[in-house]
């Protein structure tokens, strides 16, 4: 089993930030940090755990977060896992709507 360093975590968000089609300074702007401190975290390099955490929260919805710990780390899986799990929260959510529409109507129907 290899063991995990901030080193292979720092190629894995650099995987995911190139995935997403996003270069180090959109990253840093969308996290509030400079530049630099992405490219150290990459490489890495100390980039501070505040900014790892202010990562995995911007990539949350691109990626399942424990996989970035995963020995296979692979992003398209992971992607795809965190989509699936997406859809559902948004089916459940439709699905509370739905019923929540529905005893509404019934109320108001007793109501009358």
């Amino acid at each position: 089993m290899e063991k995990i360093t901030l080193e292979i975590i720092g190629k894995r968000l650099k995987e995911v930030r190139e995935n997403l089609q996003l270069n180090q300074k959109e990253v840093a702007d969308k996290i509030g940090k400079k530049q630099g401190i992405i490219s150290a975290l990459e490489q890495g390099k100390n980039g501070g755990l505040e900014t790892l955490l202010a990562l995995l929260n911007l990539y949350k919805d691109d990626i399942h977060i424990a996989d970035i710990w995963e020995e296979d780390f692979d992003f398209y899986y992971s992607n795809q896992k965190q989509k699936n799990i997406n859809f559902e929260k948004d089916i459940k959510e439709q699905k509370k709507q739905i019923m929540t529409e529905k005893i509404i109507e019934v109320i108001d129907t007793y109501m009358k």
